[in-house]
């Protein structure tokens, strides 16, 4: 069943309780939400949502973008001592999430070592 459907369901279903008994509609529609919101982020959840999705999957116009990235990142890596995510949003056009997104999983594969723990500090270098 599509998403959409469900949500109209639960929405026509709640009305329908508001109709028939005013008293128990408030705790029905908080109980109703409530299952709605625990349906929507199981679903729209990845179960790798923490880390970030394998080069791998998704659309191959993406899939080859992403691995030019890495290559333009890499290659400039090999030209620097060591690269920052500020270098890296810049030499793509990216957001800092994505520029984090992409050092860490360059990082992951072996390809990158973090230097430095949190914020300004951090930098990356060419692993050996």
């Amino acid at each position: 069943m599509k998403k959409g459907r469900i949500e109209i369901g639960l929405a026509v279903f709640v009305f329908l309780i508001a109709l028939w008994d005013t008293r128990t509609s408030g705790i029905v529609a908080i109980v109703v939400l409530a299952c709605l919101a625990f349906y929507r982020y199981h679903n729209d959840t990845p179960a790798d949502a923490v880390g970030s999705a394998p080069v791998a999957e998704g659309n191959p116009a993406q899939v080859e973008a992403k691995r030019k990235h890495f290559d333009e990142i890499l290659a400039y890596a090999r030209g620097k001592e060591s690269v920052t995510n500020n270098d890296i949003e810049k030499l793509l056009g990216v957001s800092d999430a994505t520029a984090e997104r992409y050092l860490n999983e360059l990082e992951q594969k072996g390809k990158l070592k973090q230097v430095g723990k949190t914020g300004k500090s951090v930098s990356y270098i060419l692993k050996k």
